[in-house]
């Protein structure tokens, strides 16, 4: 069994958008596919954002609430498989976007599972809040690459 406070699981949460925002940053060199190279630019800056954001919401959440212990809080390796993950010189933008999103659905999955597990309201608001800002943002996020596909 592994116990974690929410305020651990969100500081991990925020230091996985880091760590994207680095990795897609240091994939660019190798891309030859000059919009899945524009792409990777806007992700990683709004990863950035994202984990700015996050570290804001933190500052500003009630104590109680990022106290709260979780049990089970399951484990992720994901932040190495971004480290070995080697993307394809000749990716596209739909194959990136889909990768992606693979990884923000692996993030949020974390927080969701703990949704269940909350032991009080102010902690459920907490998630639930959390988890609606992350599904917007994805939500925008393809959005935009539509959009860039219609340049």
């Amino acid at each position: 069994m592994r116990f974690k406070q929410a305020r651990e699981l969100l500081a991990f949460v925020a230091e996985a958008r880091l760590a994207l925002a680095n990795r897609y940053q240091s994939w660019l060199p190798d891309l030859k596919n000059p919009r899945s190279q524009l792409l990777l630019q806007f992700l990683a800056s709004k990863e950035r954002e994202q984990q700015q954001a996050l570290v804001e919401y933190m500052e500003l959440a009630p104590a109680a609430a990022l106290d709260t212990w979780f049990e089970n809080t399951g484990e992720t390796d994901l932040l190495e498989r971004l480290q070995a993950y080697q993307l394809a010189e000749d990716i596209d933008e739909h194959q990136l976007l889909k990768l992606v999103l693979k990884f923000d659905n692996e993030l949020m999955a974390l927080l969701s599972q703990q949704v269940p597990n909350a032991v009080s309201t102010e902690t459920e608001e907490l998630l639930l809040n959390l988890i609606g800002h992350e599904q917007e943002r994805q939500r925008r996020m393809v959005h935009g690459v539509a959009r860039m596909d219609d340049m």
